[in-house]
């Protein structure tokens, strides 16, 4: 399985945090990205992969929030794809300080 490691020290926005993991994971391009189109693009596209972002330390409290939001519907997500009979998708975010 593939590990990717993305650093949120130099994140100043929720958005830094979007295009970051759109770009490492390489997911379709979209011309205006926000939370749940990656996690569609994700569930949809994303071949097995760990992503573990660290430095939350160094960035600001939106950005934080925004980490967290998008590791916690990445998981709702893939245990309501396991309930539901669905495919689960081998993508896992992990937070580091």
């Amino acid at each position: 399985m593939r590990i990717i490691e993305l650093d949120a020290g130099l994140w100043t926005t929720p958005r830094d945090v979007l295009r970051a993991l759109h770009e490492a994971i390489g997911t379709p391009d979209m011309p205006d990205w926000n939370m749940d189109l990656l996690i569609d693009a994700i569930v949809g596209d994303t071949p097995p992969c760990t992503i573990r972002i660290g430095g939350l330390a160094k960035t600001n409290a939106a950005v934080k929030a925004n980490v967290k939001a998008l590791a916690s519907t990445l998981r709702d997500v893939r245990r309501w794809r396991r309930n539901h009979r669905y495919d689960d998708v081998a993508v896992t975010i992990e937070i580091a300080p």
